[in-house]
C-alpha cells in the first residue's frame, strides 16, 4: 500500500515516518508541502492513502486531497489536525481525521480499520542501507492547535509551540454555500461555545538536527566511512541521501581528503542506473556528502519480508546492474 505523509512541521514526520516504514506492505513518502506531495504522488504513479495536515501553507490539505482524487479516484484519506473542524464536516466526505496529539500506535489502527485496498505491489527500488525499524512503544505527536470546541481562526494559545504557523484553510472545489440569512463574513463565536477543554502539558519537540543546509530526517544505515541518513535540502525543498564521514575517521586529514576525493570522483559519473551526488562539503565540524535519494526497497529487504519478484522484474534488475557494471569499468578504465 502507497501511504503518502504530509505536514509542514518536520518534527511530526520525524515522528510518523519510521513507524509507517517499519510495517510490512507500507511503502512510505513524506513531503512538508502540497507541491512537493504531487511530485511525489506523480513520481510514484499513485497514492493509496493520503495522510495529511489540514492546516498548512500556501496548499491547505482540502486542496491538496482536491487535486489527487481528480487523477487518483480510488484514493483514501486521512486527515490529522490540532483544531477542532466539526464546522468542515461538508470537506471532509468519508474521511477519517485524526486530531493532535496522538501516539503512533493510534495512527497504526486508523490505518488499519479503514481497510485500505493497494493499487499495486510494492516497488523493488530502494536505497542501498536501508533497514527495518521497530515500532516505538510510545511516540507522542506534538500538538499544534487547539482543543475541541475552538475555532481554527482564534489565535494559537501561548502554551502551544510550533515551529509552523498554522492557518485557516481556503479550500477550493466545491466552494461553501451560505445560507441567505447567514452575513458574509461570519461573526466571531460567543465565548461559551469557544472554551477549550483542560490541555496536558504539551511533550517538547524533538530537536531538529541542522547540518549546513540540510535538516537530518532520520539514520538509514551505516558505511564504510560513516553513518548514511536521510535529509532535506531546505534551499530546494528536496529529499537526499546523506553520507557523513565518523568522528574517528575525520581526525585523519589523509581520510578525510580521500573521502572528499571519493564523492567529488562520484559527481562526475552520469548514467540513468547510477545515483546523481550533488554536493560534497564540511559544515560545523561534520564532513559529508549528499546523493539522491530514491524511496522504495531494496533486495534484501524483500527477501527478508519473505516477498519475491518475477521472473521479468528479475531480468529487469539485472539488466539495469549489469548497464551500471558496465559503464562504471569503462569510467574506471585509465586513459592511454
Amino acid at each position: 500500500m502507497k501511504i503518502l505523509l504530509v505536514d509542514d512541521d518536520v518534527s511530526i514526520i520525524q515522528s510518523l515516518l519510521p513507524a509507517l516504514k517499519s510495517v510490512r506492505g507500507y511503502q512510505t513518502r513524506a513531503a512538508i508541502s502540497g507541491d512537493k506531495a504531487i511530485e511525489n504522488a506523480e513520481a510514484w504513479d499513485g497514492v493509496d492513502l493520503l495522510v495529511t495536515d489540514i492546516f498548512m501553507s500556501p496548499m491547505n490539505g482540502f486542496t491538496l486531497r482536491n487535486k489527487l482524487r481528480n487523477h487518483y479516484p480510488g484514493m483514501r484519506t486521512l486527515f490529522i489536525t490540532g483544531y477542532d473542524v466539526s464546522s468542515y464536516s461538508e470537506y471532509i466526505e468519508d474521511c477519517e481525521v485524526l486530531v493532535k496529539p496522538f501516539d503512533v500506535h493510534k495512527l497504526l489502527r486508523t490505518i488499519a480499520e479503514m481497510n485500505v485496498r493497494p493499487s499495486s505491489m510494492p516497488s523493488s527500488r530502494g536505497v542501498a542501507g536501508t533497514s527495518s525499524i521497530s515500532i516505538p512503544k510510545s511516540v507522542s505527536i506534538p500538538k499544534t492547535g487547539v482543543a475541541a470546541g475552538a475555532k481554527p481562526l482564534l489565535p494559537k494559545p501561548k502554551a502551544v509551540t510550533a515551529s509552523v504557523q498554522l492557518k485557516q484553510p481556503e479550500p477550493e472545489s466545491p466552494p461553501p454555500s451560505p445560507s441567505p440569512a447567514v452575513q458574509e463574513t461570519a461573526p466571531e463565536p460567543a465565548p461559551a461555545q469557544a472554551i477549550p477543554e483542560p490541555e496536558p502539558e504539551p511533550e517538547p519537540e524533538p530537536a531538529v538536527r541542522t547540518i549546513g543546509a540540510y535538516q537530518i530526517i532520520r539514520e538509514l544505515g551505516t558505511s564504510s566511512w560513516g553513518t548514511i541518513y536521510q535529509a532535506l535540502q531546505v534551499s530546494m525543498n528536496r529529499e537526499v541521501v546523506m553520507e557523513i564521514l565518523s568522528d574517528e575517521l575525520a581526525k585523519d586529514p589523509d581520510v578525510k581528503q580521500q573521502f572528499i576525493a571519493n564523492a567529488s570522483a562520484k559527481a562526475n559519473v552520469q548514467h540513468p542506473f547510477v545515483l546523481a551526488v550533488y554536493e560534497a562539503g564540511d559544515a560545523g565540524g561534520e564532513c559529508f556528502y549528499t546523493y539522491e535519494y530514491i524511496e522504495g526497497e531494496n533486495l534484501a529487504s524483500l527477501i527478508a519480508g519473505g516477498n519475491s519478484i518475477d521472473e521479468q522484474a528479475a531480468q529487469r534488475i539485472l539488466k539495469g546492474v549489469a548497464e551500471a557494471l558496465a559503464y562504471r569499468s569503462r569510467w574506471d578504465r585509465p586513459s592511454a
